[in-house]
């Protein structure tokens, strides 16, 4: 069975490399972004990139 999803899970990894353009993942993470509706993420997720970043 096919099923088409309308949303992503997303780690810490994903929101670094969508917010560094530097990042190797950006244009990735960039097109996957463009590509759903709707982004979902752990709470923790935040804490993380707020420490990485």
């Amino acid at each position: 069975m096919d099923m088409e999803r309308d949303f992503a899970v997303v780690d810490t990894g994903f929101i670094v490399a969508l917010l560094n353009e530097a990042d190797e993942w950006h244009e990735e993470a960039k097109a996957q972004y463009i590509q759903y509706t709707r982004i979902w993420m752990p709470q923790t997720v935040l804490a993380e990139v707020a420490y990485v970043r």
